[in-house]
């Protein structure tokens, strides 16, 4: 069953991944131009911030492996 199947449904999964993919990079460029001017946030704009603090001043980030130096 799986020799049959499988190799007919990667073409799909794989085309339906980079449409996604596409998809979503279209709606947050224009989240990210639009709305960081006129600080108008969504959420992939406020994950994009969060993400681009260096250092992050998150809580959860000391059982990962890196120590607070304050």
């Amino acid at each position: 069953m799986l020799r049959i199947t499988l190799p007919l449904v990667i073409p799909g999964v794989l085309g339906a991944t980079i449409f996604v993919f596409a998809e979503m990079l279209g709606s947050f460029s224009a989240a990210l131009v639009l709305g960081l001017a006129g600080r108008f946030y969504v959420i992939t704009t406020a994950m994009y911030q969060l993400l681009a603090q260096y250092p992050s001043f998150f809580r959860w980030r000391q059982p990962w492996g890196s120590r607070c130096s304050s």
